[in-house]
């Protein structure tokens, strides 16, 4: 289960999205699982429009509360993590409308 909450007010932009996971079944007859864990993710981040492009840069953090999980037996995944982002959009004109 998942659950995101997003504030865009203007150029700005904060989001932040945690994942709820049950325990769930690692072997065919049912003798074995990984445990439940929830985790949080938080981004934040700005966007400009120049001309007909939008540059987009971001920042964000994986695993906000350093939670212990695993997804595949034996393999746990980074306690938190941190990235940088950087986006170019070009906006074409829409099709069938003349301009003036």
């Amino acid at each position: 289960t998942d659950l995101k909450l997003s504030f865009n007010p203007g150029a700005v932009f904060v989001s932040m999205q945690t994942r709820w996971v049950s325990e769930r079944y690692i072997r065919r007859a049912n003798t074995k699982a990984l445990g439940k864990y929830s985790v949080t993710d938080l981004m934040t981040g700005v966007n400009q429009k120049i001309g007909k492009f939008e540059i987009s840069l971001s920042a964000e953090m994986d695993n906000l509360f350093s939670a212990e999980y695993e997804i595949i037996e034996r393999y746990p995944l980074p306690e938190r993590s941190y990235g940088l982002g950087l986006g170019l959009t070009y906006n074409f004109e829409s099709g069938g409308k003349n301009e003036k």
